[in-house]
């Protein structure tokens, strides 16, 4: 879920397909899912769904990824929809928060020309809503008398620990995705190019089956990872296509990016390393990748394959017999083609 957010509802629009199950709540039960359904909620007003969806959380909330966005799904009058609340780094302390929302289609092909229920809301002082910054990771939000505490990720600032790096390899900052797996973002010198290595130094929330002799699955995100024995760690080299088409909570990590320590100044190059990977946009980017010339539009860290089946990676044994050298392999096996998110 990547787009900046004027145009965040739209990318929802365009690309949301099914709800997968695996995005609602860990337990439920279908007495709530039907009294859920019954809500009588004006969906066509942007305004009483984000009073409802304030009214639902709780007064200390945790932003897990890395881009801030607090994603939330909900049912109403017999539809089911999902959307975020948006601290961005870009202009929370202005006092912003943005907010969004769409209608899931279960099949987005036969319902392509149909029309949902969807809102955005861009909300400031003026709206009632007051953004207040207690620390770089802590925010009140305040609405019609109610307080809540917005606590952002603070995924640690390190280099990994039980991964190694190449000599030519720099930790370029901590990426928590939605899918609740954590990826450090790694940039190489000797030939520049961005890519993500798996953090295994806290708890990893998947199970892994090896699907080749060097590449494994996650079985929960079908995130496929070059498990790189020699330097005990997983390259990022798949997500699946569909996740990304549907836009759901396994579309990759592209859109989890570490902003707040971007935000922070803990990592000064980030925009060098962005345009040295990416020269065709020298010069056309802030610091956080977003283009100044293009509104509402940021680059897309997307060092993998988008696949369908299990064939789409042949590449790699050809990456190795090609490569002269472990930079030269992992640059062949994280290529990008979508730079647009």
């Amino acid at each position: 879920m990547k787009t900046p957010f004027l145009l965040f509802i739209l990318f929802l629009f365009v690309l949301s397909g099914c709800f997968s199950s695996q995005e609602k709540s860990a337990f439920s039960t279908n007495e709530i899912f039907i009294k859920e359904l019954n809500n009588s909620l004006n969906v066509s007003n942007a305004q009483d769904v984000f009073r409802y969806i304030f009214s639902q959380l709780d007064k200390e909330v945790t932003v897990y990824p890395t881009e801030n966005y607090y994603y939330f799904t909900f049912l109403a009058q017999g539809k089911e929809f999902r959307g975020a609340l948006w601290l961005a780094a870009v202009d929370r302390d202005e006092g912003i928060l943005r907010f969004g929302y769409v209608e899931v289609i279960e099949n987005n092909e036969i319902f392509e020309n149909t029309q949902r229920f969807m809102g955005i809301g861009i909300y400031s002082e003026q709206d009632g809503v007051s953004v207040e910054k207690i620390n770089n990771f802590t925010y009140y939000v305040i609405f019609e008398g109610k307080k809540i505490i917005f606590h952002l990720n603070d995924a640690d600032m390190h280099s990994p620990t039980q991964a190694q790096l190449l000599k030519e390899e720099v930790f370029v900052g901590p990426v928590f995705d939605e899918s609740g797996l954590q990826f450090f973002l790694v940039y190489n010198t000797k030939q520049p190019h961005l890519y993500f290595i798996l953090n295994e130094d806290k708890n990893v929330s998947e199970t892994f089956d090896k699907i080749r002799s060097i590449l494994v699955l996650g079985r929960r995100t079908q995130f496929v990872f070059y498990n790189d024995q020699e330097l005990n760690r997983k390259i990022l080299i798949g997500v699946k296509k569909e996740n990304t088409q549907q836009n759901n909570w396994y579309d990759g990590p592209f859109d989890q990016m570490p902003d707040n320590y971007i935000y922070s100044g803990l990592i000064p190059k980030y925009k060098e390393y962005v345009e040295m990977s990416y020269p065709q946009i020298k010069g056309s980017i802030d610091q956080y990748g977003n283009y100044l010339h293009k509104k509402d539009a940021r680059i897309a860290i997307m060092p993998y394959t988008l696949y369908t089946t299990q064939e789409d990676f042949q590449f790699v044994n050809r990456c190795k017999s090609i490569s002269d050298s472990k930079t030269t392999f992992y640059i062949c096996i994280t290529q990008q083609k979508e730079y647009l998110s």
